[in-house]
């Protein structure tokens, strides 16, 4: 079976959660306990091309949808599509042409940095506005940073007094257990 993006179906500011099988850093990433270890966007390119805005090595990034297909096939790179509930089309179109205007090229951060946010008192002090002393520009950080630029309160965790701050995909999985982003994958990655 090859996997196909269902391109009639595009849509820009979803929010892609990748799953790299092969690499030590998505394992690491992983052992937080959750399925992703990447967070995109999705958004077209520079030519009108669809896919996604991404933090990548040596800086961030629009990679295509033709890209990722051949990384889901030839690669065995999963990925799963979100769309965040209380925002309406324009919002998420937004939200991605921010990416676009104020991230790509931006540099990728260092891994001890990216290393350093897995920690529980990390992310505890920058919560109660204690940041550490370090660019939070990893991937799902620079996703979220560009959805609250446009509807800054949507991914607020029901729950929670404190507004999160530092943001892992950890953070989207417990987003999506809440209900406020919903997996429309099927309506956007088919197999043939």
């Amino acid at each position: 079976m090859t996997k196909l993006f269902i391109r009639e179906n595009f849509k820009q500011g979803l929010i892609g959660v990748g799953r790299n099988n092969r690499s030590i850093k998505g394992w690491l990433i992983r052992m937080l306990g959750c399925w992703g270890n990447h967070t995109m966007m999705t958004a077209y390119g520079a030519n009108g091309e669809e896919g996604f805005n991404e933090q990548m090595p040596p800086e961030s990034q629009h990679t295509t949808y033709f890209e990722y297909e051949r990384l889901m096939n030839e690669e065995g790179y999963e990925v799963k599509i979100y769309e965040i509930v209380d925002v309406s089309d324009k919002e998420a179109e937004a939200m991605a042409h921010w990416y676009t205007a104020n991230y790509l090229g931006e540099e990728y951060p260092e891994t001890k940095n990216m290393l350093l946010l897995f920690s529980r008192l990390v992310n505890i002090l920058a919560d109660h506005g204690i940041m550490p002393p370090m660019r939070l520009t990893w991937c799902t950080q620079r996703v979220i940073d560009s959805v609250r630029a446009i509807k800054h309160q949507c991914l607020r965790a029901k729950y929670r007094k404190l507004l999160k701050r530092l943001w892992t995909p950890k953070t989207i999985e417990k987003r999506i257990e809440e209900g406020l982003l919903r997996d429309v994958t099927d309506k956007h990655i088919r197999e043939v």
